[in-house]
């Protein structure tokens, strides 16, 4: 299966979005998995109330992973001199976040031209927590190392190698 990346023509310029391939993968599969289930209860258990609960509970969960897999994806997008990451936005505008805020939204642009190089990294729990703002699963992160100011740190746990060595790519190309 090869990652999907959308090269599209806007303005003169070109555009690319980089779809985290793992995300899709787990929203897929859980889809999946929930739907086998949520048949299986619909079907033999149909006369037992706490089957068919867990069967709604399922189909509501299937919903919610929809969601995620189409209006929420994370994605980067590289276009002309501006590198734009999507990892779940709502984290910069939700309430337990709001001293974070400014820091989350500080890593989510970059312009090329500011970037002297590109290095991938691991980061611990607490380097999570001062760089980035909040702590993913994986450790994985891309570090921009900029002209001017501070380093930005970009998430890509959940990106394949074949997506990360793109990106950097892309970027060191412009």
């Amino acid at each position: 299966m090869v990652p999907r990346m959308d090269i599209i023509k806007l303005d003169g310029g070109n555009m690319k979005k980089i779809y985290s391939i793992f995300e899709r993968l787990v929203c897929i599969s859980l889809i999946l998995l929930l739907s086998l289930i949520a048949v299986i209860l619909f079907s033999k258990y149909n006369s037992e109330i706490i089957f068919v609960v867990i069967a709604y509970v399922c189909v509501v969960l299937i919903i919610i992973a929809l969601l995620i897999l189409f209006t929420f994806p994370s994605h980067i997008v590289i276009r002309d001199n501006m590198v734009k990451v999507f990892d779940f936005p709502l984290f910069a505008t939700n309430k337990f976040y709001v001293k974070k805020g400014s820091l989350i939204l500080y890593n989510s642009e970059i312009n090329i031209d500011d970037v002297e190089k590109v290095e991938k990294i691991t980061l611990t729990k607490e380097e999570q927590s001062k760089y980035i703002g909040y702590k993913h699963i994986f450790k994985k992160y891309l570090k921009f190392h900029l002209k001017y100011g501070n380093p930005k740190y970009v998430y890509v746990g959940n990106y394949s190698n074949y997506q990360i060595k793109k990106i950097i790519k892309l970027i060191c190309n412009k």
